[in-house]
């Protein structure tokens, strides 16, 4: 009795597959249409959500198929930075570490303003000395010790005296890292060419 009702079944499914596709088969009308028009753009709007990724660390670059390319897009977007779980950050977390900011570049510029060496100064050079005396007292001294010894630099321009103090506590080749800790969302639109 199971079978028959299951074959009964898939019969009625069969039957009605068959007279849908029947019916269907006279209605398709396909139409095409060409846009002669020129230099005409086109809006594309956007809203992304980036949960993990820094607002400073977001650019938006985009080419067309005119190969016409926008570089770092800014005027029609907005960046809205988030925590970690989504929500957008308020007004007074934004406030509040503009002004950790701005008090340490205050202090940074009082350390490389009050920096001033005495005459007879000889600064390390971490290990990388030629011989017995040798001074670095500069940043770009301590790097070039480094070289001539073939030792990587990478780590002492970041922990150098010479180097903290004329503001370069990293490699100027090494890329920028990611900020961590916030997400973004990017919203707003783009326009483009519609042909080429």
């Amino acid at each position: 009795l199971v079978t028959l009702v299951g074959y009964g079944l898939a019969l009625i499914l069969v039957l009605a597959e068959v007279a849908n596709w029947s019916s269907e088969r006279g209605r398709v009308v396909e139409h095409t249409f060409v846009d002669t028009s020129l230099n005409k753009k086109m809006r594309v709007d956007m809203n992304i959500t980036f949960p993990a990724l820094h607002c400073d660390d977001l650019h938006l670059d985009a080419m067309d198929v005119a190969g016409d390319s926008q570089l770092n897009i800014v005027d029609t977007l907005v960046k809205m930075r988030l925590h970690l779980d989504g929500t957008l950050l308020s007004d007074e977390e934004i406030r509040v570490e503009a002004n950790k900011n701005a008090k340490k570049d205050s202090e940074d510029q009082k350390f490389k303003k009050d920096g001033k060496l005495p005459p007879d100064y000889c600064g390390s050079c971490y290990g990388a000395e030629s011989k017995e005396g040798d001074c670095c007292n500069t940043c770009d001294d301590v790097i070039n010790a480094y070289k001539r010894k073939r030792w990587g630099s990478h780590d002492v321009v970041k922990s150098a005296e010479q180097c903290q103090r004329e503001g370069r506590t990293s490699d100027s080749n090494e890329p920028k890292r990611m900020s961590k800790g916030e997400g973004c969302n990017l919203s707003g639109y783009m326009m483009f060419k519609k042909n080429a």
